[in-house]
């Protein structure tokens, strides 16, 4: 971060990706993010994401282990990701969000059964909608 060029870190929320679908949230984080930069690319390079006309990108297939700058990008969303869980689990201890980083391990699993869901889990993953059923849609 400290050399680069220029960079924005965009977090979708999670209506936006129950209304859309995970991938279309993150292709409008992609443009966001492209939107917000100070400075702006000659060339957009995706890992495999294809932006539409109006963006001059190479969508390239396993791109993080073939551009640095790709990797650089999945790197600063791994890291921001990692340090929003670690909030969370300040939050929400018992689900165990420190440990989980977003995947579900059979710890968060369990919590979703015991204590119901949060306003951060997506209501249409299949764990999810399953302890809202169980827990007749016990938010926390």
């Amino acid at each position: 971060m400290s050399i680069a060029i220029s960079y924005t870190i965009e977090i979708i929320s999670v209506a936006m990706v129950e209304t859309l679908n995970p991938k279309q949230a993150s292709i409008i984080g992609i443009k966001q993010a492209i939107d917000n930069l100070m400075v702006k690319p000659d060339i957009i390079l995706t890992d495999a994401e294809k932006l539409g006309p109006s963006y001059h990108h190479q969508a390239i297939i396993k791109g993080d282990s073939l551009s640095q700058s790709i990797a650089a990008a999945s790197i600063l969303a791994k890291v921001t990701i990692d340090n929003l869980m670690l909030k969370f689990d300040q939050d929400y201890p018992q689900y165990d969000f420190k440990n989980n980083k977003g995947y579900g391990t059979k710890k968060h699993l369990l919590a979703l059964q015991e204590f119901g869901i949060t306003s951060l889990h997506g209501k249409t993953y299949r764990p999810v909608h399953e302890a809202m059923l169980k827990n007749n849609v016990n938010y926390k």
